[in-house]
């Protein structure tokens, strides 16, 4: 019987030191095994009896994606993020930064845009009652 191993390779865009707090901390919880070589998160998880080895590479901007391809190659997951109290970070998504991205990576994975709530997240008080709309968000995901 052959012995069956899953490998995903995530690059996460965004606020890093919020996505390490919400993403890693729940991959964490469910993790086998959890290390950080050479600022790449690697989780070693099962589930329904699968093993998976999780390569994490989080990043504040598509730029950075872009200048460290040489180190990633290959993405399989895109997740980009946007805090929706925040009205400019929607607008670091530009169209030709990401057909860049697509014609770098030649990137046939999955892609995910992510509007996120860190002030109720993080139970954080909120300093301004500013949203990004959930139109704004369909219109840049288009």
């Amino acid at each position: 019987m052959k012995k069956i191993n899953y490998s995903l390779r995530v690059g996460i865009v965004g606020n890093k030191e919020l996505i390490k707090e919400i993403f890693l901390s729940v991959l964490k919880s469910s993790a086998i095994d959890c290390d950080l070589v050479e600022g790449i998160y690697e989780i070693f998880l099962v589930y329904d009896n699968i093993p998976i080895k999780v390569k994490i590479f989080i990043v504040e901007n598509l730029e950075e994606l872009l200048t460290n391809f040489e180190r990633i190659e290959k993405l399989d997951v895109i997740i980009l993020t946007v805090d929706l109290f925040d009205s400019n970070s929607i607008y670091q998504y530009y169209k030709n930064i990401i057909e860049e991205f697509n014609e770098t990576y030649y990137f046939q994975g999955i892609s995910i845009l992510v509007g996120i709530d860190f002030i109720k997240i993080l139970k954080k008080k909120n300093i301004e009652n500013i949203r990004v709309s959930r139109h704004s968000l369909e219109v840049m995901a288009k």
